[in-house]
C-alpha cells in the first residue's frame, strides 16, 4: 500500500484511534468478512487497463501455492518484486516502458496481492525468509527461467538480495530500489507503524477503509497518471484481503529491529548490482544506502533527487531509464 511513514504525522489521531481499537481485540482481524477476491481481480484489471503493451496474467503453480504473475514484453527476462503490501499493479507507471527492452515477469509475493494467502505459521525471521524464497524458487522452476534480471523494491529488495546470495547463478544483474533491511536498527515509529500495518487499519474499519486509503494516498492519486479511482480501489482491496504476508513480515520486523540485516552480509552479494534510491526517503535515509555501497563488491549507485521511498512511482521516467540502462551496461545487448 502506498501510505508512507511520513504520513503518520498527517493522521496520527487516526492511528491513535486504530491502536485503541486494536488493543481491544480487533487487531487480530485476519480478513474483513466481506472481502471478495473477485473485487481485487477487478481492481487489478482496472489499474492495468491503461497499458499499451499486450500482457497476460497467469496463476503459476509454484509447489503447493499459486503465484499471480504478469507477463509482457520482449527481450531478456526481468523479474519484478513489489514491496510490503503491494502487487503487480504497483508497477503501473513502468511496465510499458520496460516491456520495450525486457520480457517482464511481475509477481505478487506469496501472502500478498492475488497470490495464495495461506496462514503463516512460522515463528522466526528465518522461517519467514524461507517461506518466501522457497515459494519464489518454486515459481522460477515452474516458469523455466535460468538466468534473469531481478528487480526488487523495499521488502522485495531485501528478498531479492537474499535470493541473489543463495542463487547467484540465476541472476544476470540485481537491481535494488530503496530496499528494506539493510541494517538492524529501525525507528520505533516506523516499526510500530508497519507492524500494526495499513492493512490492519483498513480491515478494522471495514468498508470505510477506502476513505483512509484515499486520504493517505491523496498526493499519489493526483499525480499517478492513470484512473485514480481504480488505483485507490486496488490499494484498498490489497489491504482488505486476508492477512498472510503481513504475518510473516512481523517475524522479520519487530519493535526497533530488523532481523537478518543485509549490511553485515553485503560482501556475499557477488552478482553485478545496481542500487536505486530516492534521496528524500524519510523512512530509509539515503546516507544509509551510501554506507551499504561501501560493502558491496560489484555495485553502482543511482539516486533520484526528488523521489522519496517510491522512485518507480514518484520519478517514473528517470527510474525506467535507469532500469533500461542496466541491460546495456558493458555492451550487454543480449
Amino acid at each position: 500500500m502506498a501510505i508512507s511513514v511520513a504520513d503518520v504525522k498527517r493522521y496520527s489521531p487516526l492511528l491513535a484511534l486504530f491502536g485503541a481499537v486494536g488493543a481491544a481485540g480487533l487487531v487480530r482481524a485476519t480478513a474483513y468478512k466481506a472481502f471478495n477476491p473477485v473485487d481485487l481481480e477487478d481492481a487489478e484489471q482496472r489499474v492495468l487497463a491503461h497499458l499499451q503493451t499486450p500482457y497476460t496474467i497467469r496463476q503459476i503453480q509454484a509447489g503447493p501455492d499459486t503465484i499471480n504473475t504478469l507477463v509482457m514484453g520482449e527481450g531478456p527476462p526481468l523479474v519484478m518484486l513489489h514491496g510490503h503490501g503491494g502487487g503487480i499493479g504497483y508497477w503501473y507507471g513502468n511496465l510499458d516502458a520496460l516491456a520495450k527492452h525486457y520480457k517482464i515477469y511481475a509477481i505478487d509475493w506469496l501472502g500478498w496481492g492475488r497470490s495464495d494467502r495461506p496462514p503463516f505459521l512460522g515463528t522466526s525471521a528465518e522461517s519467514a525468509r524461507t517461506w518466501w524464497l522457497t515459494s519464489f524458487e518454486n515459481w522460477r522452476k515452474a516458469v523455466g527461467l535460468e538466468e534473469f534480471y531481478l528487480l526488487g523494491h523495499s521488502l522485495g529488495g531485501w528478498l531479492a538480495a537474499e535470493y541473489a546470495m543463495t542463487h547467484p547463478h540465476h541472476i544476470k544483474h540485481l537491481i535494488l530500489e530503496n530496499f528494506a533491511g539493510g541494517g538492524n536498527d529501525v525507528s520505533l515509529a516506523t516499526s510500530l507503524y508497519y507492524m500494526f500495518s495499513p492493512q490492519r487499519m483498513v480491515q478494522v474499519i471495514g468498508p470505510l477503509g477506502v476513505h483512509l486509503v484515499e486520504y493517505g494516498c491523496a498526493d499519489l492519486l493526483k499525480t499517478c497518471g492513470i484512473d485514480p479511482i481504480a488505483l485507490r480501489d486496488y490499494y484498498y482491496q490489497l489491504s482488505f484481503a486476508p492477512l498472510s504476508g503481513q504475518l510473516a513480515f512481523e517475524r522479520v520486523l519487530t519493535p526497533k529491529r530488523w532481523h537478518l540485516p543485509l549490511m553485515p552480509r553485503a560482501h556475499h552479494i557477488k552478482v553485478p548490482t545496481t542500487v536505486l534510491w530516492g534521496e528524500k526517503d524519510e523512512m530509509l535515509d539515503v546516507q544509509y544506502a551510501r554506507l551499504f555501497m561501501l560493502y558491496l563488491p560489484n555495485g553502482r549507485f543511482i539516486t533520484f533527487p526528488d523521489a522519496l521511498h517510491l522512485p518507480h512511482q514518484e520519478a517514473p521516467e528517470e527510474f525506467n531509464a535507469a532500469v533500461i540502462g542496466v541491460r546495456y551496461l558493458e555492451g550487454m545487448t543480449a
